[in-house]
């Protein structure tokens, strides 16, 4: 089980060059989602690197805002993947890089 000071995931979705369709990565995400929610995670971040408007990524992580019942998610949305995005996530919390 997860400690109460770890319990924060990050997901951090690089959709920059994504080839793959929506329901795949989504599908690969929830996946994983699912692999942490039952270590005892209870909060969960989604940094989703793009530079399209929501309408465009937004089908990337549905599946994971639908299904979710029992988790505290947020989704913040950044253009570029920079040093310090990635080691703010990896300094407060266990993270994943999602690669599409």
């Amino acid at each position: 089980m997860v400690s109460a000071v770890t319990a924060e995931c990050v997901f951090i979705i690089n959709l920059q060059n994504v080839r793959k369709q929506p329901e795949e990565v989504c599908q690969l995400i929830k996946n994983k989602f699912n692999e942490l929610l039952n270590f005892g995670y209870s909060k969960f971040k989604f940094i989703v690197v793009t530079g399209r408007d929501l309408r465009d990524w937004i089908d990337y992580v549905r599946c994971i805002i639908e299904y979710n019942i029992s988790a505290t998610i947020t989704i913040d949305q950044v253009h570029e993947l920079s040093e310090e995005v990635a080691g703010n996530a990896a300094s407060v919390s266990d993270f994943l890089l999602i690669k599409t």
